[in-house]
């Protein structure tokens, strides 16, 4: 039971504690939970006593939290477990991925589907009238409000969830912006032997805009022999984007062309990759005539 209440507390970002009148309220009526319980034992599902799995069960539901708690815990969620006000990675970023599937697919009890086609936000309901949504990379939000639908769902919250995902634009499942804005500009600059060709991306690169990224390189005609990397209006890479983006150069350096990167912000941050492939890292275009 600590360690659940450690654990919840690490991702409010404050310390947590039982409310040990709603506590003894829940257990008094903890019938149904009581016999599911007992079933799961019967069947070996759960191993322990099923009173004290209860017990623990209605414990951790006792916490008290407020509506900033729980938005504070979606932040987390939406941070990929790194908690956004204390910093401390609370979760690995696996364990993230697996708790927002499981609420986007049932999260929201027998309402789930509408939920995933509509709000599109992976959320957690509970029937206290609470709701938390992470959207990942972006925000975690909650809400409160008692009143109850069909489905155990706070009336309110949903109502609010549905209009919040459709004025902000946050269902998981919009179009992306199309791969080919991963390209700003393919220009050179010089003369003759001298002549750079500097491919310079722009905004987030994903998997999609890796592979635009690499056909672009490969479809260009060259001049010259060397080729300038610019990333440095590109604000995220993604890990799978950084490892194909590292390869092409790679391949560039076999192939007999010298490959400069120009990064100011340590965009790909893998210096030991990029000091063996000897892809000289520089600030500006202007830098490559002084290397």
């Amino acid at each position: 039971m600590e360690r659940v209440i450690e654990g919840l507390s690490a991702f409010a970002g404050r310390p947590l504690q039982i409310d040990e009148a709603v506590y003894s309220s829940e257990i008094e009526h903890a019938h149904r939970n009581l016999a599911i319980a007992h079933m799961l034992r019967s069947h070996d599902i759960l191993t322990e006593n099923p009173a004290k799995v209860v017990e623990g069960y209605t414990r951790q539901c006792s916490l008290e939290v407020t509506v900033k708690d729980l938005a504070m815990m979606a932040a987390t969620l939406a941070n990929y477990g790194e908690q956004p006000l204390t910093g401390e990675q609370v979760v690995p970023k696996t364990v993230v991925r697996q708790v927002l599937s499981v609420m986007f697919t049932c999260g929201m009890y027998n309402a789930a589907g509408d939920w995933a086609t509509q709000v599109g936000i992976p959320a957690k309901s509970g029937v206290g009238g609470g709701i938390i949504g992470a959207v990942p990379g972006q925000l975690g939000v909650a809400t409160f409000s008692p009143r109850l639908d069909i489905h155990g769902n706070s009336v309110r919250g949903v109502s609010l969830f549905e209009r919040f995902s459709s004025d902000m634009g946050m269902h998981v499942m919009n179009i992306p912006t199309v791969a080919r804005s991963a390209i700003r500009a393919n220009y050179r600059v010089g003369v003759g032997a001298e002549t750079v060709q500097v491919i310079q991306l722009q905004g987030r690169i994903r998997f999609a805009g890796a592979e635009r990224v690499i056909r672009e390189i490969v479809d260009t005609e060259y001049t010259g022999t060397k080729i300038a990397l610019d990333v440095t209006r590109v604000y995220s890479v993604d890990d799978v984007a950084q490892h194909m983006l590292l390869e092409i150069m790679r391949r560039l350096t076999i192939d007999g062309y010298t490959v400069y990167l120009i990064d100011q912000d340590d965009t790909l941050p893998d210096v030991e990759a990029l000091r063996k492939m000897q892809v000289a890292v520089l600030e500006s275009v202007d830098e490559i005539g002084l290397v």
